[in-house]
C-alpha cells in the first residue's frame, strides 16, 4: 500500500502498511457517516428557507463522499492493475499540488474554482468525466441517500429482480417471465456475476433495498470466451430448448430460452484490439427519481476500470430500446463506427462506447 502526494516541486511516495491503510479507511468511513448524519439533520430543520439554501451544496457533497467511499471499498479488494500508477496520474487537487500553488501567492484566488466539492470530485482517477458531475438536483429536499457498494454473492436474487423489472426498455417485464423469473437476470448479468464479480456494484436506498446495479468485464475477449465455453453450456442444461407445437408461437420467455441455444454473436468487427476494451451493463429501477445515481455509478465504474488498466468501455443496446439508448447517451456513450448491415446482430444491436 502506498500513499502518493504530488507537490509543486515533485512527487513524494510514502510507504503505508496494510494496518495503517485500513485504519485510515475506517477513519474515512466514520467521517462519511458523520457527514451523512449532519445532512439528515439539516433536512429535518423546521426553517425550510435555511434547508433550501444549504441543500444543494450538502446533497452534492454527500453524493461525492459516498462515491469516494465506494471507490475505496473497491480498492480494499485489491483487484486493481499493478500498473495502476501509470493510469491515474494527471489530476491535481488541493491535497496534491493545488494547496502549495495557492499558498505561494503566485496565482490569483479565482484561478482555483469549484470549492471543496469539485476538489473531491477530482480525486476520482478519470481524466474525462466532468460531464458525469452535471445533473439535476432534487426538486424538493429529501434525506434519501443512495449507497453504491461492491456486489456480494447474497445480492444475486436482488440483482435478478432488478434485471427483470427493467428488462422491457427500463420497465417491468415480470408478466412475460412469470414461469422463469430468474431467466432475464441469468441472461443479462449472469456471466458478469459469475466471471467478474469484483467489478460489480449495487445501489441501495435508505432501507437497504437494491434498486439498481452496474457490472463490467475488464476484457471483452476473455469474457466472450468464458461465456461461450463455460457459461452457455451450463445455462442450456438448466433451460432446455423449447419445441413449439404446430402453429404455436413462442412466448417471450420461451423465445429467450431458445436464444440461449444459439451460437453467441461474434465480437464487433470494428473493435481494434478487443483486449483493451471492457463491457458494461447498467440498470436502475424506474421508481428511482434521483438522476445522479446513474452518473455517479458510471463514474465509479470508469474509475475502477481505469485503475484496472482498461481505458475504453463498450455496451450493447437493442435498437428498439429507446430509453436505454437515451440513458447510456446521457452517460457519455457514443455509437462506435458504422456497422455493416450484413454483420451478425447489426440489425438489432447498437454498440456504444466511452473513453475516460
Amino acid at each position: 500500500h502506498r500513499v502518493s502526494s504530488t507537490t509543486g516541486v515533485g512527487e513524494e511516495e510514502v510507504e503505508v502498511g496494510r494496518p495503517e491503510w485500513i485504519k485510515r479507511k475506517e477513519e474515512f468511513v466514520e467521517l462519511v457517516q458523520d457527514i451523512r448524519r449532519v445532512f439528515e439533520k439539516i433536512c429535518c430543520v423546521p426553517n425550510r428557507e435555511l434547508v433550501y439554501n444549504l441543500y444543494t451544496y450538502l446533497w452534492d457533497m454527500v453524493g461525492v463522499v459516498f462515491m469516494l467511499l465506494s471507490y475505496i471499498d473497491w480498492l480494499a479488494l485489491g483487484q486493481f492493475s499493478p500498473k495502476y500508477k501509470q493510469l491515474i496520474i494527471g489530476r491535481h487537487t488541493w491535497f496534491s499540488g493545488i494547496r502549495e500553488a495557492f499558498q505561494s501567492g503566485d496565482h490569483e484566488p479565482w484561478v482555483f474554482r469549484g470549492g471543496l466539492t469539485a476538489d473531491l470530485q477530482r480525486l476520482m482517477p478519470v481524466d474525462s468525466g466532468n460531464d458525469l458531475f452535471l445533473y439535476q438536483y432534487p426538486d424538493t429536499p429529501t434525506s434519501q441517500v443512495y449507497n453504491i457498494r461492491p456486489y456480494r454473492v447474497e445480492d444475486l436474487e436482488a440483482c435478478h429482480s432488478v434485471a427483470l423489472h427493467t428488462w422491457d426498455d427500463g420497465m417491468d417485464a415480470s408478466d412475460d417471465y412469470a414461469t422463469h423469473p430468474t431467466l432475464v437476470g441469468e441472461k443479462s448479468i449472469g456471466p458478469f456475476m459469475a466471471f467478474c464479480p469484483g467489478l460489480g456494484f449495487v445501489f441501495e436506498n435508505n432501507l437497504g433495498q437494491v434498486v439498481g446495479y452496474i457490472f463490467a468485464a475488464p476484457n471483452i475477449s476473455e469474457f466472450h470466451q468464458s461465456v461461450t465455453n463455460v457459461w452457455l453450456p451450463e445455462v442450456r442444461c438448466k433451460f432446455p430448448l423449447v419445441e413449439p407445437g404446430e402453429g404455436e408461437l413462442l412466448t417471450p420467455c420461451e423465445a429467450m430460452i431458445n436464444s440461449l441455444h444459439k451460437d453467441p454473436e461474434p465480437l464487433p468487427a470494428f473493435i481494434d484490439g478487443p483486449d483493451s476494451w471492457a463491457l458494461c451493463r447498467l440498470a436502475v429501477l424506474s421508481t428511482v427519481s434521483d438522476a445522479s445515481l446513474s452518473r455517479r455509478s458510471t463514474m465509479l465504474m470508469l474509475a475502477c476500470l481505469r485503475t484496472s488498466g482498461v481505458l475504453k468501455v463498450l455496451t450493447e443496446v437493442p435498437k428498439k430500446e429507446k430509453y436505454m439508448m437515451d440513458l447510456y447517451t446521457k452517460m457519455g456513450f457514443m455509437p462506435l463506427g458504422a456497422e455493416s448491415p450484413t454483420e451478425p446482430g447489426a440489425a438489432d444491436t447498437t454498440h456504444l462506447f466511452r473513453r475516460y
